[in-house]
């Protein structure tokens, strides 16, 4: 069984983008949280109705449905096949219920700043000041325990996010490289 890389960071910090150029490097798929929701909530269910609202306000899903959509898109979680798993798990209760062999946690640490100038500048509908503001106070108060609990676990790798995408997937394919030697 492998071990999955999770990629995390606040919105606007280019996780996806990382992901990409990373799932390109190693051969690896990818599994981007935002891409689950965003297509559960195309649905005519009442749960779809309740993620399209979450997620049109800025706001987290709940853990329990996230963690479902999650599952149910990955899989047992058994899969021999190692993934990179782009902005999941958003919470410390998804984390402690996540089972998934994971071996490394990439964190892309980007200033608030940075994220709200690159997510105005995608000028995306979502992206309006007040929704940002909003997605970023939430990353910090339920994502960034997330990351302790990965430091504790002694498999986060914080990268600086300020810095072009080029320079931030050098930072993460060295760290790869590093590990090879």
């Amino acid at each position: 069984m492998k071990n999955h890389i999770i990629i995390l960071g606040p919105v606007g910090s280019g996780k996806s983008t990382q992901a990409k150029l990373l799932s390109d490097f190693l051969d690896v798929p990818t599994v981007s949280a935002g891409d689950v929701a965003y297509y559960a909530s195309l649905g005519e269910t009442p749960e779809a109705k309740i993620i399209k609202e979450t997620m049109q306000r800025g706001d987290l899903l709940p853990d329990d449905i996230m963690y479902n959509l999650m599952t149910e898109h990955l899989g047992s979680g058994e899969s021999s096949k190692e993934m990179i798993i782009d902005g999941f798990p958003r919470t410390l209760p998804e984390a402690e219920m996540f089972t998934w062999p994971v071996g490394r946690v990439i964190y892309i640490d980007v200033s608030d700043g940075e994220a709200t100038k690159r997510l105005l500048a995608r000028g995306r509908m979502d992206d309006k000041p007040d929704v940002i503001a909003n997605r970023l106070n939430i990353y910090h108060k339920e994502t960034e325990p997330v990351l302790e609990y990965y430091r504790s676990k002694e498999i986060l790798l914080k990268i600086n996010g300020d810095c072009s995408p080029e320079q931030v997937f050098e930072q993460i394919k060295g760290s790869f490289e590093e590990n090879e030697n």
